[in-house]
């Protein structure tokens, strides 16, 4: 090990900010105080861990995911699939592309689930208004529409992939690693 270097080895690693504290187990080797972990291991789970200023500790990151769709059934299922994930934290959830949007600006999530057909706001107007003011943010479409003119018109607004809720089943989990790792992902229904 380097000079300053020191083993975090833990089954559980706790991610405390001020308005919360998150426990995501993770096995972890080699921090390198002040900088980005280069362990090949770490990046394998998806994790980054920072320097927290305001704790004095450690925090540990894993992927933020926003969850976008009109129908609250839908967003709990999500929630329940996705949020049980190692390293996944659901950070919140709209019920249309306004809230996307103004959502996706203040707490910069790493992947934004996205539907379409919603009221206010759509998601492929969404998907263009995230793209330009949180361009960090990978989007992945979840919809209802089995189409590739649909596909494309998503891509084109700068969507990651596109996953129809008919694959959600088989698809969805790999469809979000995918966009976490700015890989596309595109599950039609043929």
């Amino acid at each position: 090990m380097h000079s300053g270097d020191f083993r975090l080895s833990c089954s559980c690693a706790i991610r405390a900010t001020p308005r919360q504290a998150v426990r995501d187990c993770y096995s972890l080797k080699d921090w390198h105080p002040g900088g980005w972990c280069g362990s090949s291991a770490v990046q394998r789970l998806g994790v980054v861990l920072l320097k927290d200023s305001l704790a004095g500790g450690l925090e540990i990151m894993g992927t933020r995911i926003l969850l976008v769709d009109d129908h609250p059934v839908v967003r709990r299922g999500l929630k329940h699939l996705l949020g049980v994930q190692p390293g996944w934290e659901i950070i919140d959830e709209a019920a249309d592309g306004v809230e996307a949007v103004e959502k996706a600006q203040r707490l910069d999530p790493d992947v934004v689930l996205l539907d379409i057909s919603m009221p206010r706001m759509g998601g492929l107007e969404a998907c263009r208004l995230i793209r330009e003011t949180a361009p960090r943010c990978e989007i992945l479409i979840l919809t209802q529409h089995n189409s590739t003119q649909m596909l494309q018109e998503a891509l084109n607004a700068g969507a990651r992939g596109y996953v129809v809720k008919s694959k959600a089943d088989s698809d969805l989990l790999q469809a979000v690693q995918a966009a976490k790792e700015h890989r596309s992902f595109v599950a039609l229904d043929c």
